[in-house]
Formats: C-alpha cells, sequence, structure tokens
C-alpha cells in the first residue's frame, strides 16, 4: 500500500543490528531510531565461516557520512536480549498437506519450543510468544526468562496467516535502551488475511530497531511445490502464490541484519528449536559498537561504514545505516462440544438429517466436517431421495447447507460434483409461472454460498440463471460483479515489489461495467462504490478509486460503513494525503472499534509521520485484542456470504 513518495516511516532510538552473512554495498539503506546523539551499531565480523572473536574497539574503523567517527564502547554478549518468538499457527500443518491443525498438538510443540528456546537464554535476557492466525495475538507477554512459559488450551489455530500484519506489528515496537531486540517468526504459508502489503512489510523492516529472521516451512520447489499450493489450507485462500514473496521477506529481513531461513515443509514445529539455536548463537557472537557522530550534520540520512583494517579478509556485516528525521507536527462461534465418552459416531444421511429437522446449523456442520469420505455421504443422500416427499423444497435448503460445507472442504472433485447437484435443483426449484419468493431467495443463497467458496466460474454462470429468472434483484447483479472480481488474483503490483497477474482484457473491461451496474441500484448502491473503488485502486488508479467511492448513505450497513473508510485511508494515503488518511483509518474504528485492519492502517501511517508513542500503543493494541474481535475485512472477499445466516433462516421460514 505504501508509494515511493510515502516511504519516509520515522524513526525512534539507534539501534544498528548485523546480519550471520556478509551484506551487499548495494542493500536498500535503512533507517534506525535516535531519541539521543548515541548511536548503536550491531555488527559482525566472520572469517570464512567463523565468527571471529576478542576484537577491541580500537581494531574497528567505523564512518559515518564519510567521517571517521570515535567508538565509545564496544560489547560482546553482555547486552540482555529481548526474544520475539512469532509463530504462524493458520490452516493446516507443516507435518500433513491434507490435515488441519490439532489444537493440542500444536499448544504441546509451541511449550516444547518455548522450553527449548528459554533454555538458550540467560536470566536478565526476556521472551514472549505471539501466534499468527486470523488474529495477531500475544499469548506470552515479555518476561523473564529465567522458566519456560507453559501454555494451555484453547489457543486459535487453523484460521487465515496475517503474517504482514504481524511482523509490522512486532518490529514497530519499542526496543528498551541498552537491550537488543531479536525477532524470529516461522511461517508456513504466504499472507491471506493482512490489510499490510509487502511493500509497507519492506520499508517498516528497514526502518525497525529489531533484527528479524524469517524462518520459512516451505523450501520445496517445482512441481512438488505446486502441488502443495493446491492443497489445505492454500486451496482456501483467494491470493495466488506469489513466489516473490519469499525474496520480499528475505529482503525485509537482511534489511534489519537477520536473514530468511527455508527448512523442509515436513518438518514438525518442534524442529524449530534447533533453528533458534543456530540464529541465537550466531546474533551472540556478534559486536555492538557505541559512538556521538561528529563533524557530520545531524538530520537526516547517514551511511554506515564498518571495517577490520588489521584483517582485511574478514567479512564485517552491519546495516548500512540510519536516519534521525524531522518528526511531522503535532462475532466467531464457541466450536461445539464433543460428547463424552470417546469419538462421536461416523455421520450417515439419518444423522445429518435429523440435526437438519432439529435445526442445529451446527451440528450438521460439525457432522459433516469430521467426515472422512464426504463425497460418499452425499452421494448416499442424492441415491437415498428427497426424506420430505411431500416437501421439496424443504429438500433444496438441504442441499444447499449440504453444499455449503462439501464447498470448504477445498476438494476440487467434490467442489465439481456439488456443484452440478447444485445446478440440477437450479431448475428444481424454479416455478412454471415464474419466479415466486422462495425461488429466487434461492438463488440468493446458492450465491452467497459459491460467493463464500470463492468458486467464479461456477458462481457466474449461476448468477447468470439467477438474473434471468429475477431480473429485478439487485444482489444478483452486483454478485455478478464479485465473481468478475474474484476470477483476477489479488495483490497490487508495485516496482521492486511484487509481479503479479493482471486483469485479463474481460475483467478489466466488465468488472468496472457491472461494478457501474450495480452503483445505478439504489439498495446495493453503497456496497458496489466500495468494492468498485477497490478494483480502480488495486489497478493503480487512485483518484479515480477516490471519486468512484464517494459519500456514504445513511443507510449503509455497518460492515459497508466500515470497508469505506478503510478504503479511503489506503486512497489517501496513495495520494500522500497523510491526515486525511490518518481521519479515515480514526473513523474506520469508530465504526468498527478494535478492527485488527483499520488498526494497521493507522498503525503505519502514525510511524510514517513520526508519532512513536501512537504507533506503539496500536502495536500493543493489536498484540492483545482478544480473539473474538471481528474484522469485516475478512470477509470482503466471500461476498454475502458474510450474511448468509439470516439468508438461510429466511429461506428456511419460506420453505415452511
Amino acid at each position: 500500500m505504501t508509494r515511493p513518495g510515502v516511504l519516509a516511516i520515522a524513526v525512534f532510538v539507534a539501534l544498528v543490528v548485523r546480519s550471520p552473512h556478509a551484506q551487499s554495498p548495494t542493500d536498500p539503506q535503512v533507517t534506525f531510531r535516535t531519541a539521543t546523539d548515541l548511536v548503536t551499531v550491531d555488527v559482525s565480523v566472520r572469517d570464512g565461516s567463523n565468527a571471529v572473536a576478542g576484537l577491541r574497539a580500537e581494531d574497528f574503523a567505523l564512518t559515518d557520512n564519510g567521517v571517521r567517527q570515535t567508538i565509545e564502547s564496544l560489547d560482546a554478549a553482555r547486552v540482555p536480549l529481548d526474544v520475539s518468538l512469532v509463530v504462524d499457527v493458520s490452516g493446516g500443518s507443516p507435518q500433513w498437506w491434507g490435515k488441519p491443525n490439532d489444537e493440542r498438538e500444536v499448544v504441546a510443540d509451541l511449550n516444547l519450543m518455548l522450553e527449548r528456546t528459554t533454555a538458550l537464554l540467560r536470566p536478565d535476557d526476556r521472551i514472549r510468544l505471539l501466534t499468527i492466525d486470523t488474529h495477531v495475538h500475544e499469548i506470552v507477554p515479555l518476561r523473564p526468562a529465567v522458566a519456560a512459559p507453559v501454555l494451555a488450551t484453547p489457543l486459535a489455530t487453523n484460521g487465515l496467516s496475517s503474517l504482514n500484519d504481524a511482523l509490522v506489528t512486532t518490529l514497530l515496537r519499542r526496543v528498551d535502551p541498552g537491550r537488543r531486540h531479536l525477532v524470529v517468526a516461522m511461517t508456513k504459508a504466504e499472507d491471506t488475511i493482512s490489510s499490510v502489503e509487502l511493500a509497507t512489510l519492506q520499508d517498516v523492516a528497514r526502518r525497525s530497531d529489531a533484527v528479524l529472521h524469517v524462518v520459512f516451512g516451505d523450501s520445496l520447489t517445482g512441481n512438488t511445490r505446486c502441488v502443495m499450493e493446491c492443497m489445505f489450507p492454500r486451496q482456501r485462500f483467494w491470493r495466488p502464490f506469489q513466489r516473490r514473496a519469499e525474496e520480499t521477506l528475505s529482503t525485509a529481513a537482511v534489511a534489519t541484519g537477520g536473514a530468511f531461513h527455508g527448512y523442509n515443509a515436513f518438518g514438525l514445529l518442534r524442529d524449530f528449536a534447533a533453528t533458534f539455536g543456530d540464529i541465537f548463537n550466531d546474533f551472540r557472537r556478534g559486536y555492538v559498537l557505541r559512538y556521538r557522530p561528529q563533524g557530520i550534520r545531524r538530520d537526516g540520512w547517514h551511511d554506515i561504514k564498518v571495517t577490520v583494517p588489521s584483517r582485511p579478509s574478514v567479512v564485517v556485516s552491519a546495516r548500512p545505516g540510519y536516519a534521525i528525521e524531522v518528526p511531522a507536527p503535532p462475532e466467531r462461534p464457541e466450536p461445539p462440544v464433543k460428547p463424552a465418552g470417546g469419538a462421536p459416531p461416523p455421520a450417515t444421511v439419518a444423522s445429518v438429517t435429523a440435526a437438519f429437522e432439529r435445526r442445529d446449523r451446527a451440528g450438521l456442520r460439525e457432522e459433516l466436517l469430521r467426515t472422512r469420505d464426504l463425497a460418499r455421504l452425499l452421494r448416499d443422500v442424492r441415491e437415498a431421495g428427497n426424506p420430505w416427499p411431500a416437501a421439496p423444497r424443504r429438500e433444496a435448503v438441504f442441499v444447499l447447507e449440504l453444499a455449503d460445507v462439501a464447498f470448504s472442504r477445498g476438494d476440487e472433485r467434490l467442489q465439481e460434483e456439488t456443484g452440478e447437484w447444485l445446478q440440477k435443483y437450479n431448475d428444481l426449484v424454479r416455478q412454471p409461472l415464474g419466479a415466486d419468493e422462495f425461488e429466487c431467495l434461492w438463488y440468493w443463497a446458492e450465491l452467497a454460498v459459491v460467493e463464500g467458496a470463492m468458486l467464479p466460474a461456477l458462481g457466474r454462470t449461476l448468477a447468470a440463471k439467477a438474473i434471468e429468472r429475477c431480473p429485478g434483484e439487485p444482489r444478483f447483479v452486483l454478485a455478478e460483479a464479485i465473481f468478475v472480481d474474484q476470477r483476477w488474483p489479488l495483490g497490487v503490483s508495485w516496482p521492486g515489489v511484487l509481479s503479479v497477474a493482471t486483469p485479463s482484457a474481460e475483467q478489466a473491461t466488465l468488472a468496472p461495467a457491472l461494478y457501474a451496474k450495480a452503483i445505478a441500484l439504489p439498495s446495493v448502491a453503497d456496497e458496489a462504490r466500495v468494492r468498485g473503488a477497490w478494483f480502480e485502486y488495486r489497478v493503480g488508479r487512485f483518484t479515480e478509486s477516490l471519486g468512484m467511492l464517494g459519500p456514504s448513505s445513511a443507510g449503509a450497513d455497518r460492515a459497508i460503513q466500515y470497508l469505506r473508510a478503510l478504503l479511503r485511508g489506503h486512497i489517501l494515503r496513495e495520494l500522500d494525503r497523510q491526515d486525511e488518511a490518518a481521519a479515515a483509518y480514526e473513523a474506520a474504528l469508530l465504526v468498527w472499534p478494535g478492527a485488527q485492519s483499520a488498526r494497521v492502517g493507522l498503525m503505519t501511517l502514525r510511524a510514517a509521520q513520526g508519532r512513536r508513542a501512537d504507533a506503539e500503543a496500536l502495536a500493543l493494541a493489536i498484540e492483545t485484542a482478544p480473539d473474538d474481535q471481528f474484522d469485516p475485512w475478512w470477509t470482503y472477499w466471500r461476498g454475502d456470504y458474510r450474511i448468509s445466516t439470516p439468508i438461510m433462516d429466511r429461506l428456511r421460514e419460506a420453505a415452511r
């Protein structure tokens, strides 16, 4: 979301950290924080693969903007350390392609990780743990490393991955004077739900006073990797696989003085402790140099160069500089409880039918989700025929609820069979004398389910039939636009950041036309404006995007009001209207207090404006937010699926 003109993120306390690998002189310049004239530079010195120990301050030569500086002090391993472990527990597991995380296993692995990591630290070091799921959550607050903390269930897992939000939030946290901050993040998937783009993450990393190491649990390439991209959990994500995302994460890590580490995707979570041990031991062997800049201008960018003149063959790694900048003026359902006495019995046609009759939607969904061979169960349902021969409409609703779960399994063959089943019911619910209320409601519920499953090809076919039968229904016009939009992989392509697919000629023409058609329909105009403006934003037409967004009507629902304010903040930031962007983010938080995407947008903007305290307060609020804090952005790409429950309730009543 950040453009070159908005990349001047203000900085705070000078802390320069090193990489265990040599850093190229062409690496991006890095901004460090400064609150006093004392500058701290973290340096590693290597002779081949070995760290060079025993150097003194007089062994180093350090220049600041070309002027030789006097090193006032040198510390090696004595500086206390703060360690932030950031662990991705979002959908799926690194052990199995098709198996979601087992919450108890994740907690056990995290406890083992904490135990092994804490054992490497000293009593004056501190440790904390954050997890990446749909939420960024601080599980263990910063605490002395005198004993390993012990986690207990419950722990939120198997959601989407807010990787970028988590890393930006962690890197923006203040480093206490006299300490060093090491951030080690483990992830096994691409980011799928953050409001922060990789460009912003890179820029924050370049200006952070922490050192970041990213351990990426997917070092496979080629066909094997492409197969994995089609498996749970990534198959349900709408962001396409972006090979350069790894490159960007690596650049962000190296810019902090850290590194990017790949490991076998089949490795256990607990193997992370060994990787951390290598990172930690290498980090401890570095030197911390301190000096007060002399003979140079205070404000602006400072190039740093560190050498060991008496040892010309060694490789010295340090961050390439720092800057002193003039500050700007001043509803998540609870999981169902399993019955005692062992595992529940397998689902059958009779059990799922009974759950539907009891109107036990949660119980029906649980039965279907725990079914190993859901395709076989659905075939049994079809072969059994209508359980309510005198009520065919009730069967139609039953089929929709089964289809909702079947689509969510991510099995392509199952999705194809279920899609064919739905199309059959399009004909069965069709009324010979013209569509009635039930038929149009059924189409609406069907489209909502398919939008939620992110199946745009099937959705466009079904939307065309719905519009043909119920031509006066604005939601169907908007649904067609959403399906066209879904066919374009998400992401924004900025120079030097990510190269992603651009809209096809059909999409580039058809999506704006369909959104314009929906904007002309008052009942969906507010939402169509937001979605059309977001399309324009993603192709870089920011002024047009802002114009399309327009004012919000008094009748817009709360989620759309929030999304409008959030998007307005993004657009204004791209147009370098930072104060207006901040006001838009704050307006979004007034509509939906605590929403993560608006908090992250405002947090990075406040950092860009030099408002350190505000940025850190927002980072802390993000990390400590409760797991049930919902953000409407998380359902943006699922269209009407966000309101599928009330739609289905209306459909059930109409079927009676």
